[in-house]
């Protein structure tokens, strides 16, 4: 939704497309309840949920081929975009010989970004917009997603390449031609140590697992990574449920596999892959990018096999030989990590008769473990919102799938049992992992809070990739008479600040919401206020005014009054408050984790192809 909003606004689209945004908007409104967040919902409903969020993806797609073509080329065939990707297919790049790749940045800040492509040919020619050719890495789709059922796809190889410095709130293109020759990247089962510049891990060649991540910085990490499952309970009183998580004491938690059963090595230039098969139920691959500083674990349950009786609860569990001291962190919906003590509750004496879910919190995107006398932070940054704990020091534990054999009694009246193509359903995730020094060591070295915000941002806002056939028959002409690089930003926002929403508000008129990403003392440069002149900052249209208003934007903030309560022994209200802006005062400063909101007044700039 981002990306259409912001493509709205910075190709100039006229006010007829405001009902295929509305539609999404709308979609979007109904997604946030309760129950469609959490899964709590009757399985027709999540039907429902799944066809109204389709439909509105749909009804946008003419939005965004208006306005890539305004600003590419006017008779620029239709965008399309793979939302099948996460089963590695796509009609578009598998049955094209040549196709456009156009890769659009929602952020304020250039970005690199490893584009993935299914394909069936075994070599490829990319070209950025400068006609420069790019490395690029034939790989191997990993056999279980090739088996996930519902999956149509021919292609059994992935094109990899890398979009380097993909522009604030734009977009760049490449041009994709299959060539000839066998670019496929070839198999190694005999190297059990793959490093880049900033990350390396060592593979236990007995067991097949991970067994030592090495982090930049010299910082070094023992893992040993489980998938296991709990047996679910099915007491009549309170059984495991979708709206509970709650295990059987009596069943011990087991192992979903005690060894790799196969183990396949892709190295390349761009990208290594860890290709595992535990059983018919999970399969992982492990990645390592040359350029990036962390390592990727790309899991895959399913389908659970339809137990008569307890049902299965998949999860993983990362071990270390962190000193965590029970104590462990999980992020606030993206933005402020809580701190959790395990079997521990601030205000009351607690005495969990089950430690598991008593233990549980939501991953929003991190859970974190620190060990102060080795001054190492050990992070786990997630797709998707996960349940999570540390049941043991030094350990992560999230939670996967779930599949039950009880309704939990709590009114959705229905098993948690996800079906799929007649069969349970399959789920694919990615986890990443880092790690540094919760101090720096070094004047020089960036700090893990800093690192691990720009992992979550690029990965929770992630760059959306448009697949298009040229017109032109070759690169030459499609470069002749196309845009092939576009920025909606004059200039890149400092890195702790970033352009939360910028939609269309009226003829003209926008809304903007600016944030400050770093909360209070998380680094000593970037959590400090920061400041941005919204003057020159668009390159399509100058803001002739701004008003602010409350963060919802439903209300101008000079008109605003809240009600301010004191509390327990606090002597007196804290009544700071930002000076309000002039409607010709463009320079705004944000103060850390601030979110402020704003009407902007527009008038379109002479922007010529």
């Amino acid at each position: 939704m981002s990306v259409s909003k912001q493509l709205s606004a910075t190709a100039g689209l006229s006010s007829e497309h405001e009902l295929e945004l509305n539609s999404l908007r709308e979609a979007m409104g109904v997604m946030q309840h309760h129950d469609a967040i959490t899964g709590t919902e009757k399985e027709n409903v999540a039907n429902d949920y799944e066809k109204q969020l389709h439909s509105a993806i749909r009804k946008c797609d003419n939005l965004t081929t208006t306005a890539l073509a305004n600003l590419i080329n006017k008779d620029h065939p239709t965008f399309e975009h793979c939302l099948l990707a996460n089963i590695s297919q796509c009609e578009f790049s598998e049955s094209s010989e040549r196709f456009v790749v156009t890769v659009y940045n929602p952020l304020s800040r250039y970005v690199n970004k490893y584009v993935r492509v299914p394909v069936w040919g075994k070599s490829y020619q990319v070209q950025e917009p400068s006609g420069g050719g790019q490395t690029v890495q034939i790989i191997p789709i990993h056999p279980k997603i090739l088996k996930i059922p519902g999956r149509t796809s021919n292609a059994t190889l992935e094109l990899v390449f890398q979009a380097r410095n993909v522009p604030p709130l734009g977009f760049k293109s490449f041009y994709v031609q299959r060539a000839e020759g066998d670019d496929v990247t070839a198999l190694d089962n005999g190297t059990f140590c793959i490093h880049y510049d900033n990350v390396g891990l060592d593979v236990d060649p007995t067991a097949g697992i991970v067994g030592k991540i090495h982090f930049e910085n010299n910082v070094t990490v023992d893992i040993n990574q489980t998938f296991q499952y709990y047996a679910g309970s099915v007491d009549k009183a309170k059984p495991s449920g979708a709206y509970i998580f709650r295990r059987d004491p009596e069943i011990p938690l087991e192992n979903v596999a005690d060894f790799v059963q196969s183990n396949k090595l892709y190295p390349g230039r761009l990208v290594t892959e860890l290709q595992q098969v535990y059983n018919d139920m999970v399969s992982q691959t492990v990645r390592l990018y040359h350029d990036e500083k962390f390592v990727e674990f790309d899991w895959i349950v399913g389908s659970l096999p339809n137990f008569k009786l307890n049902g299965r609860e998949v999860i993983t569990k990362y071990s270390t030989q962190l000193d965590s001291n029970g104590t462990f962190y999980t992020d606030s919906n993206g933005r402020e990590m809580l701190k959790r003590v395990r079997d521990f509750r601030p205000t009351w004496k607690v005495d969990l008769k089950e430690p598991e879910p008593g233990n549980y919190y939501p991953v929003t995107s991190k859970i974190t473990l620190q060990d102060p006398r080795k001054n190492i932070q050990f992070s786990v940054l997630t797709d998707r919102a996960e349940g999570g704990t540390s049941l043991e020091d030094g350990q992560i534990e999230l939670m996967l799938h779930r599949s039950t054999q009880a309704d939990d009694n709590k009114g959705v009246e229905e098993k948690l049992f996800d079906w799929a193509y007649y069969t349970g359903v399959v789920v694919r995730g990615l986890h990443y992992m880092v790690a540094g020094h919760i101090n720096p060591t070094s004047e020089e070295e960036q700090t893990i809070v800093a690192l691990e915000r720009d992992i979550a941002e690029r990965k929770l806002l992630d760059a959306w990739t448009f697949i298009s056939i040229p017109n032109e028959d070759s690169f030459e002409q499609y470069q002749l008479e196309n845009r092939m690089e576009f920025s909606g930003l004059e200039f890149s926002l400092p890195a702790n600040l970033h352009v939360l929403t910028l939609e269309p508000w009226g003829d003209s008129t926008f809304l903007l919401r600016l944030e400050h990403l770093f909360a209070k003392d998380e680094d000593q440069y970037l959590s400090q206020p920061a400041a941005v002149n919204l003057s020159e900052l668009f390159t399509t249209f100058n803001i002739i005014s701004v008003r602010e208003t409350t963060l919802s934007g439903n209300e101008w903030i000079d008109e605003a009054r809240r009600m301010r309560f004191r509390s327990g022994n606090q002597p007196q209200v804290d009544d700071e408050q930002d000076q309000l802006l002039s409607d010709d005062e463009f320079e705004i400063t944000l103060k850390p984790m601030q979110i402020r909101t704003f009407v902007i007044k527009t008038e379109a700039k002479l922007f010529y192809m």
